[in-house]
């Protein structure tokens, strides 16, 4: 699915509650700015990909819409501890070529079969400006920070090309190249991000 759509979370607790949650320093986004950003689980494995945008105290999640519903009820467990209002709503973005933007500037996306998967390094999540290291505790850091201070990577999202003959489906290994990320058919080729 191409669609996307958006959890909205409001309440005087918003910023407090997704910066508690989410990799992203969300303190530094300003009203009508936004920023990619992840929500990890306690092991620091990504539950959620998305842009995030502020507008007054209003925070906007934006991701694709067969992801949504695994991504608000992952945040809605926590939410029981803040006043937030957690919602889900048609996205604002009429970008038809989104998803083909996304993989061509290295922007992963989640499938429902590669949720819980990947450490947002894999994904190239601290690379692109997704995950602060300077705000403070968040689920999964203490995991995510060890991999940036002590870890050796091993492993990295790749942006290659393969011909339409392979059949190239989300979550799965590939002749023992690496695992798929995400992937987007243009004319004759594939464009795929692989964990190489």
């Amino acid at each position: 699915m191409n669609d996307l759509k958006r959890i909205s979370v409001s309440g005087i607790d918003a910023e407090k509650f997704l910066q508690g949650q989410l990799c992203c320093d969300v303190r530094a986004i300003t009203p009508g700015q936004s920023s990619l950003g992840a929500h990890c689980n306690a092991k620091g494995r990504v539950m959620s990909v998305f842009q995030i945008s502020r507008h007054d105290d209003v925070f906007h999640l934006e991701m694709p819409s067969d992801v949504i519903e695994d991504a608000f009820i992952q945040l809605k467990k926590y939410a029981v501890f803040s006043n937030v209002k957690l919602d889900i709503l048609p996205s604002t973005n009429t970008d038809a070529n989104w998803h083909q933007h996304n993989i061509e500037a290295g922007i992963p996306r989640l499938y429902p079969q590669t949720i819980g998967q990947f450490l947002p390094h894999y994904l190239n999540l601290v690379k692109l400006g997704a995950v602060s290291f300077t705000k403070g505790c968040y689920t999964g850091q203490e995991i995510i920070a060890r991999m940036q201070h002590r870890g050796k990577l091993k492993q990295q999202m790749q942006h290659l090309e393969f011909d339409l003959m392979l059949t190239l489906i989300p979550g799965e290994t590939i002749n023992d190249l690496g695992q798929v990320v995400d992937v987007v058919k243009i004319d004759n080729k594939q464009i795929a991000l692989v964990i190489l």
